[in-house]
């Protein structure tokens, strides 16, 4: 058994459709570009992220090397290691921290080798 369907339109049918068709194609092209533009932004903020959190890798090693300088200076001049201790564990502090952050830097941050999402 076959069936077969025939539409007849007439002109102003045609011109209706394809009224409609480039509505709805304009539509989804401006959505594409919505979209493209906010993954852009969005982007751009986590590269912005990605800066501060190193910024602050490198600000927070120098802060601790500074402070362990100190310590070594005044330990040189004959303070008393028991007088420094507080400083001591907050230059350990300040390094344990900073490498947790550097880590979690360098574990979210994917590779330049990895392959983007396809586009779809």
């Amino acid at each position: 058994m076959e069936v077969h369907l025939v539409i007849h339109l007439d002109g102003s049918s045609i011109k209706a459709i394809d009224q409609k068709l480039t509505t709805l194609v304009r539509k989804v092209e401006s959505m594409s570009d919505n979209l493209q533009s906010k993954i852009d932004a969005l982007t751009s903020e986590v590269e912005e992220n990605a800066t501060v959190v190193q910024s602050a890798v490198v600000l927070i090693g120098g802060i601790s090397k500074q402070i362990a300088d100190a310590v070594e200076k005044a330990k040189s001049e004959g303070v008393p290691a028991e007088s420094l201790a507080s400083l001591d564990a907050l230059t350990a502090k300040l390094d344990s921290d900073n490498k947790a952050l550097a880590e979690a830097v360098a574990a979210n941050t994917p590779s330049s080798e990895e392959d983007p999402a396809p586009a779809a």
